[in-house]
């Protein structure tokens, strides 16, 4: 006779919900060894199809030093390419130096930058499995949950469509280099960690060392923000990585003089950072350091609500529609922002005992943006600054779910759910960046009041030949919108090529110019720049020189304008040289020139003009420029950061010579060689 299912159950052995550690069975294991790469293998394939796009914005503004000297072809090329790096104080050189492995020269096929991105990605994604795994060790002795935490955890990352914007970005190669190495430096911590808990105190120092100045070192010099390992660190001990047992006195001492010392150090500085600017000061930026600090939550909570609820909505690459705060409630949101940073931060301290893992997540997440969104004046809003902060946020979601409980297979069926949600918005997100025209229409669709998206839409329909549809989009922008040059100017540009360019587009370009502070605005000074060159193969090149002498006009004589800082009394000089040649007046022209290396001496910039005056006027005129800069003792004005002063130090041997052999050769067309 059958028995009922009630007696059948009141003889099976109960099982707890929370069982003592179980040894790790040949399945798991197995099913853990294969599960990283099948996820590795997954991200890499949603991605290629993005890999046949092509470069983009601040990818030609870094690349192209691989040909400035002519490629990089020796040791004194590569000295000087390693230290012409523009970004950070720092110059970047360990980014600089990766992109070496794609090319040795500019111009150069993105496809290998792209596909070496990727490759980092995958990387990141190893170290940070390592990451999770090393930590949930510490923190619990079951082997199964610890590695399905890490795996989900680590799959979730890899796969979020967030990172488009930084895998297929090729310049965002620095912010993921730097997220390698804080990885690899975190890792080496927690080594260091288990040996000097085992009493290997020789080990554990060693390990240290190699955490924080050497991986710590490495992060820093491929972008700044990597200089945050050793605060993060301090995160970890606070919370995943702290133990109620007694400590080895020499984990002690690495703490303070690896973790805490340079963590005040950093501190220190991002506080002097902030009184050097001052609540209302701007550095350049239309808002202030109060209402960016009033900003920046808004700009966190905009973060985390695109890292969990995936979507194809992302803004990209274009941060400038992101609206600043101008108080604490305007726009509406601003407040409840607050609040929710602070109730994170306040979460983060109380939970170090109770919820370590969860506590760790939120900390990590919210130093890992101390440096980028907080007092330094960078831009409001970028996807790619997620990229390290975020790494450790799904590790709690991943625990949860990797809980052994009755459901536990459901709800890891859930995780992969979520998990392949990610991928195939990621995989979307890829097919987007393989055509540069549906990239630029979906960005300008979804950053309708970015003025930046908008402009790269018009010169994608342009490339595309759709020139009515560019100019109708920013006809349409430009009437609500009078005081944008990127909308103006390249208006201007359109119709000017079309021989349309008339009076009411002038007025409406100069307008835009002069409230845009003139030659302050980057676009505005690079666009005049390439109309007023005669051969440069700019639209507009061909404009009557009444109207360029307007423009020139809007952009030097507004309020503030010309002159109030060295750049830009050197950017009006180089303007009035460049329309001095357009008008035949060379020495009008020579002397616009001399003015500009005397507010800034850069090589450089006397390279250029000695090149315009002798193919523009006569090698006459380009020797005697080159001479009363040789009179001056060929001084190189202080460069913008300490990186690229080293390169200036570095090359000035070399154009010591470059001189001599140029002037020698101007003599000898001119026929006046002398003893």
């Amino acid at each position: 006779m059958m028995r009922p299912p009630a007696a059948i159950r009141a003889h099976r052995p109960h099982l707890p919900h929370h069982p003592h550690p179980r040894p790790e069975t040949p399945w798991h294991r197995y099913a853990s060894v294969l599960a990283l790469p099948l996820a590795l293998v997954a991200t890499v394939l949603a991605y290629w199809p993005g890999l046949a796009g092509d470069f983009l914005f601040d990818d030609y503004v870094n690349l192209n030093a691989l040909g400035r000297y002519g490629g990089v072809h020796d040791l004194q090329t590569l000295l000087f390419y390693l230290t012409s790096g523009i970004a950070d104080p720092t110059g970047r050189p360990v980014a600089m130096a990766s992109f070496l492995l794609d090319a040795q020269d500019w111009p150069a096929d993105p496809f290998p930058f792209k596909r070496t991105n990727l490759l980092i990605h995958s990387l990141n994604g190893v170290l940070l499995y390592s990451v999770l795994v090393a930590l949930g060790r510490r923190l619990n002795q079951d082997v199964d949950r610890v590695r399905i935490a890490a795996l989900g955890a680590t799959a979730l990352w890899l796969t979020s469509p967030l990172w488009a914007s930084t895998v297929l970005y090729v310049v965002q190669r620095h912010a993921m280099l730097a997220a390698l190495f804080t990885l690899a430096g975190i890792r080496a911590w927690i080594g260091s960690r288990n040996a000097f808990d085992s009493g290997n105190a020789r080990r554990g120092w060693l390990l240290a060392l190699l955490a924080v100045p050497v991986f710590g070192c490495l992060a820093g010099l491929s972008k700044a923000n990597g200089l945050l390992l050793p605060i993060l660190l301090a995160v970890l001990e606070s919370s995943v990585l702290r133990t109620s047992g007694p400590t080895h006195p020499a984990q002690k001492h690495a703490n303070r003089l690896l973790i805490w010392l340079p963590a005040l150090l950093l501190l220190a500085w991002l506080g002097w950072h902030a009184m050097q600017t001052g609540l209302d000061g701007t550095r350049g930026r239309p808002w202030t350091l109060e209402q960016r600090l009033l900003t920046q939550p808004r700009a966190l909570c905009e973060y985390l609500w695109q890292l969990f609820v995936p979507g194809l909505n992302a803004t990209g690459v274009f941060a400038d529609g992101f609206t600043p705060s101008q108080n604490w409630h305007s726009p509406w949101t601003t407040l409840p922002a607050l609040l929710a940073v602070g109730i994170m931060a306040t979460t983060a301290l109380v939970l170090r005992w109770r919820q370590p893992i969860v506590a760790a997540s939120l900390g990590f997440f919210l130093v890992g943006h101390i440096m980028e969104s907080s007092v330094v004046m960078l831009e409001l809003y970028f996807e790619h600054r997620n990229y390290l902060p975020a790494a450790l946020l799904f590790w709690p979601l991943a625990w949860w779910l990797a809980s052994p409980t009755r459901f536990r297979r459901w709800l890891l069926a859930g995780l992969i759910g979520y998990a392949s949600l990610m991928l195939l918005t990621t995989a979307a997100q890829a097919r987007l960046w393989s055509n540069p025209l549906t990239l630029a229409l979906t960005w300008a669709e979804q950053n309708p009041h970015s003025a930046r998206a908008q402009a790269h839409a018009f010169h994608e329909e342009r490339a595309a030949g759709r020139d009515a549809a560019a100019e109708q989009r920013l006809a349409a922008l430009l009437d609500d919108n009078p005081y944008e040059p990127q909308f103006a100017l390249n208006l201007l540009n359109l119709r000017c090529e079309q021989g349309r360019a008339g009076e009411s587009d002038v007025a409406r370009a100069a307008a835009a110019i002069t409230a845009s502070r003139g030659l302050a605005r980057d676009i505005n000074y690079h666009w005049l720049s390439s109309a007023l060159l005669p051969s440069s193969g700019a639209a507009c090149a061909v404009l009557a020189e009444a109207h360029l002498e307007r423009l020139i006009d809007a952009a030097t004589t507004q309020a503030g304008q010309p002159g109030n800082n060295a750049e830009s009394r050197a950017r009006e000089q180089r303007l009035l040289g460049h329309f001095a040649l357009r008008q035949q007046n060379c020495d009008a022209a020579v002397q616009a020139f001399d003015s500009r290396i005397s507010e800034q001496p850069r090589p450089e910039f006397v390279q250029s003009h000695v090149v315009l005056l002798a193919s523009k006027c006569s090698p006459s005129y380009a020797l005697l420029h080159l001479d009363r800069y040789l009179e001056l003792g060929a001084p190189v004005s202080r460069a913008s950061s300490p990186m690229l002063r080293v390169r200036d130090h570095i090359m000035q041997s070399w154009w010591n010579t470059h001189w001599e052999t140029l002037r020698v050769t101007l003599e000898a067309e001119t026929g006046q060689m002398t003893d």
